[in-house]
């Protein structure tokens, strides 16, 4: 799965797996969403929890929730911000998820405009770094304020009003379309339930669907 998810609603969802299915063994795997797609598709996963969506034959999907991805950063950086333009903020370190992940491309392009400083974007594969780092103010981070809950209700971090903003993360439930499928489909299910039980934000479907290429 990706690590968003296990900032999130990882403990969730285990306790209810476990709770459900007591004899069902998990191994579980932490990767960025393009190492998982890809060993999916290898058949060394049987289910990914990962960034969509997804178009590979054979791959049955199902949108679970989206993410909303802000800037981040600690109430010291804020005071210093005049106006938070992306000229201002490009003058600072932004951290944000590993290189060819949505959100580090989408963080490039917005600063692809020649007439803005260079902005120096630097790539993490670990979210507790990232969290770490803007705790000590340190840099911007550009995340999911989902899994920064706790520091933002104690002031410990607060989102910057930056426009334009980012795209949402999509997360999706991915599996094979095999014959023996059923109990990944079950699993799948109670993750619905708790995201809904999370009161995260809902995609408008929660089918199903078949991926095409």
């Amino acid at each position: 799965m990706a690590e968003t998810i296990v900032h999130t609603w990882l403990p969730s969802f285990l306790e209810q797996v476990s709770s459900t299915y007591p004899k069902l063994a998990l191994e579980i795997e932490v990767d960025i969403s393009t190492n998982l797609r890809e060993r999916l598709l290898q058949q060394k996963i049987d289910l990914a929890f990962l960034v969509g969506p997804l178009s590979a034959p054979a791959v049955i999907q199902r949108q679970l929730c989206r993410f909303p991805v802000s800037f981040v950063a600690s109430p010291k950086i804020k005071a210093d911000l005049k106006n938070g333009s992306l000229e201002e903020i490009a003058r600072w370190p932004m951290l944000t998820f590993a290189r060819n992940t949505q959100p580090y491309v989408q963080v490039t392009e917005l600063f692809s405009d020649p007439a803005l400083p260079a902005p120096r974007i630097y790539a993490s594969s670990s979210l507790a770094t990232l969290i770490r780092m803007a705790l000590d103010s340190l840099d911007i981070a550009v995340v999911p304020p989902a899994i920064v809950v706790p520091d933002l209700a104690a002031g410990r971090l607060v989102e910057l009003d930056i426009a334009p903003t980012l795209p949402d993360l999509h997360c999706v439930a991915a599996w094979l379309g095999t014959p023996d499928r059923r109990t990944l489909e079950e699993v799948v299910a109670i993750a619905s339930r708790v995201v809904q039980q999370a009161e995260l934000s809902p995609v408008d479907k929660l089918q199903a669907t078949e991926a095409e290429e």
